[in-house]
């Protein structure tokens, strides 16, 4: 009899099915990153809420200091230089919010049209009455492309009923 000991049989598994993915067209490098890549529709709301935000407080200032010093007589400086100094800081803080978040919303507008695989380049047409109300209600209802586009891959975005709680997850 031979002394050697057993030799274990290895299991033989099937071998893996690797698929040959396509190779995607890079794409072109803006100057700006937040230009690049897609915007889904909730994303593309939620932005153009938030950027809105700091005209909707501006403005609410200006209500309750006009309210505050128009119920008000008593003070060391009389309301007219009050109402005066508020206007021209709300004015400011007012200008200095449109000029940051004008790229804020080009962004918002290009990548959404990426998204419905489109070029940014139809962003111009938020210049021309009414034709801009229709641009911005098809980017907000319309979904984008299923899948890989020429602008990149899609991103994560919820269900706008999920999100307001009207549809479970």
């Amino acid at each position: 009899m031979d002394n050697q000991p057993p030799q274990a049989t290895q299991p033989q598994y099937p071998q893996p099915n690797y698929q040959q993915v396509p190779q995607q067209q890079p794409i072109t490098e803006a100057p700006l990153g937040m230009f690049q890549r897609r915007m889904g529709r909730l994303a593309y709301l939620l932005s153009l809420i938030y950027a809105l935000a700091p005209l909707v407080l501006v403005a609410l200032l200006q209500l309750v200091v006009h309210f505050a010093l128009a119920s008000s007589n008593s003070g060391n400086a009389s309301p007219n230089a009050l109402s005066a100094i508020v206007n021209i800081i709300s004015l400011l803080v007012g200008i200095v919010s449109v000029v940051l978040l004008i790229p804020v919303y080009i962004s918002a507008y290009v990548r959404r049209l990426h998204d419905v695989n489109q070029s940014g380049l139809l962003t111009l047409l938020i210049f021309v009455p009414f034709v801009n109300l229709l641009l911005f209600l098809y980017l907000l209802f319309a979904p984008g492309t299923q899948g890989a586009n020429k602008y990149g891959n899609p991103v994560n975005s919820y269900n706008y009923w999920i999100v307001i709680g009207l549809k479970k997850p």
